[in-house]
């Protein structure tokens, strides 16, 4: 499966509260209707920047069964990819593209029938590796030692992704080796989390990780 990770920017013009109303009513039912291989839709609308780090505003994930479905059955028609491209010119100030491999971890989420707002609290780590570690021993370490700690000492986590980046699909963007998605009960949880394991979490990620800057994120599933 392909999963594609979309970090957006608004408008100038628009404040983040007309940004997502625009994604959300606007053109959440345009693509569900003319991207036709389009498998799995989920639109996280940002509610807190990292300090000091990369402003965005939305995060779009998009699931297609290979990268020649997502090429051959991005657009139902001519007339879908026009009626697509002017809508996302009436929100959109720019975005990058990342081809990636999804990885599930961790799953006991209860998200709510029929799809729409996740309840609770979710991050999203958009993560680059260290300069001395090749992407395969990132990977590796990453998958094989820091998932399993991170779920040790960190209780009550809901639901744990990882998303290996394959590709950078757009001109622009960071070099991000992958994104990494958490989801917990409240910032209550994550904090007392934080508190009992944060020290060895954070020692093993500065062993293998450069930069992890983290949106506290609004997680809508569309489809």
């Amino acid at each position: 499966m392909l999963k594609l990770v979309y970090p957006c920017r608004r408008l100038p013009a628009l404040d983040r509260a007309e940004y997502g109303r625009r994604i959300l009513e606007g053109h959440v039912p345009l693509a569900l209707r003319h991207h036709p291989g389009m498998r799995h839709y989920v639109v996280n609308l940002v509610e807190r920047d990292p300090p000091g780090g990369p402003e965005l505003d939305s995060f779009a994930e998009l699931y297609f069964e290979s990268e020649a479905s997502y090429e051959a059955e991005l657009y139902d028609t001519d007339e879908g990819r026009r009626i697509i491209g002017e809508d996302v010119a009436r929100f959109l100030g720019g975005a990058d593209q990342y081809a990636t491999r999804e990885f599930v971890h961790h799953d006991e989420l209860r998200r709510p029938p029929g799809g729409g707002r996740t309840p609770g609290l979710k991050w999203l780590l958009a993560v680059r590796r260290r300069p001395e570690h090749s992407r395969e021993d990132f990977v590796a370490h990453w998958h094989a030692t820091h998932v399993p700690l991170v779920l040790k000492q960190l209780p009550g986590i809901r639901r744990y992704v990882t998303s290996v980046v394959e590709r950078r699909m757009s001109e622009t963007g960071a070099d991000w080796d992958g994104f990494s998605e958490l989801w917990w009960d409240d910032r209550d949880a994550a904090r007392a989390a934080l508190r009992k394991g944060g020290a060895a979490v954070d020692a093993d990620t500065a062993s293998f990780i450069a930069e992890a800057p983290t949106w506290s994120v609004a997680e809508h599933v569309q489809k």
